[in-house]
């Protein structure tokens, strides 16, 4: 909790429960009166002031639990020193009232709590993707206006990658969607695991990939970052009892340098990505495992053997170049 919060929470318990001592005082005071009219208006205030505070304040349960006592305690004790069967009553109506004060803060508390934590998990899914957990499109346009706010502001330039996978396609023809999903899943922990806490990497769709690094001057650096994001995603992936290779390609793209909009850099960055697989040599080797240290490739049923290459996974532009 932060200082501030602490702060503003102390300031709203001395209130509170300073508040709930001078009704308890007030409403002895005048049970200790003579006056039976007197008693009517502490038993009111008190009934009163309880019941708001219940409702009011029991986001903070211990505030409004330790308001109750020191407001009702009192009030019990001043009625009982009349020592009759109305003010008897009365007393015991103030405690059964305090009990149910308490009880009724805790279900208002957990209730609240959960109201909340519902709120914040539905928010938390409307900017995820569902299946690898990381942020969508929606959470990406977020990120991107907060850090086109700091390039106004402070110069702050940021890099934005795109990366996709080689032959996603055809591993999941060959192994089924839900063995594709768990491969998605894989990719998401990994590309995180390499990301500063500035950074973020969305899925916006299939086996596409953005990933946006703050404070970039220097393409070398979303250049670094996408090399070792590739090397990364080419290590093997368990699929169905089998250790399968998939490549990975990148482009990026700096802000300010290659575009303002979020459309624009992505455009700048994919076009990059497109680049560097126009010009990589083809890989036609036949789907495989990586037992002989093949990666996954798509089948072509005629091209003969001696015209069939396999070149690096992970190959980037500066390769191409």
């Amino acid at each position: 909790m932060s200082r501030r919060r602490c702060w503003w929470e102390r300031r709203l318990a001395i209130g509170v429960i300073s508040t709930g001592v001078c009704v308890g005082a007030f409403a002895t005071r005048c049970f200790l009166l003579p006056d039976l009219a007197a008693h009517m208006i502490a038993g009111g205030l008190v009934f009163g002031y309880c019941a708001g505070t219940t409702t009011r304040f029991s986001i903070r349960p211990w505030i409004v639990q330790a308001s109750l006592v020191v407001s009702v305690t009192p009030a019990i004790a001043a009625a009982l020193w009349n020592f009759d069967l109305m003010h008897g009553a009365q007393a015991l109506l103030f405690l059964l009232f305090a009990f149910g004060g308490l009880e009724l803060i805790d279900y208002i508390h957990a209730t609240t709590a959960e109201q909340l934590t519902l709120r914040a998990e539905a928010t938390r899914l409307a900017r995820a993707d569902a299946l690898t957990n990381l942020p969508n499109r929606r959470h990406l346009v977020e990120h991107f206006d907060e850090l086109a706010r700091r390039l106004a502001r402070h110069g702050e330039g940021f890099a934005v990658i795109s990366l996709d996978l080689d032959f996603f396609k055809e591993a999941n023809d060959r192994f089924g969607h839900a063995a594709g999903d768990e491969i998605l899943r894989i990719v998401a922990g990994r590309m995180t695991e390499l990301l500063a806490d500035d950074d973020l990497a969305a899925r916006i769709g299939g086996d596409e990939f953005v990933v946006v690094r703050a404070n970039v001057s220097d393409p070398a650096d979303a250049d670094r970052l996408g090399r070792r994001i590739v090397a990364s995603l080419s290590e093997p992936y368990a699929v169905a009892g089998e250790a399968v290779m998939l490549g990975a390609s990148f482009g990026s793209a700096l802000a300010p340098t290659d575009g303002f909009t979020l459309d624009e850099l992505l455009r700048r960055a994919d076009e990059a990505l497109y680049a560097v697989k126009r010009n990589r040599p083809s890989r036609v080797r036949e789907v495989t495992s990586c037992t002989d240290d093949a990666p996954l490739a798509p089948e072509i049923g005629t091209m003969p053997e001696h015209d069939q290459t396999v070149p690096a996974i992970g190959q980037t532009s500066a390769d191409v170049a």
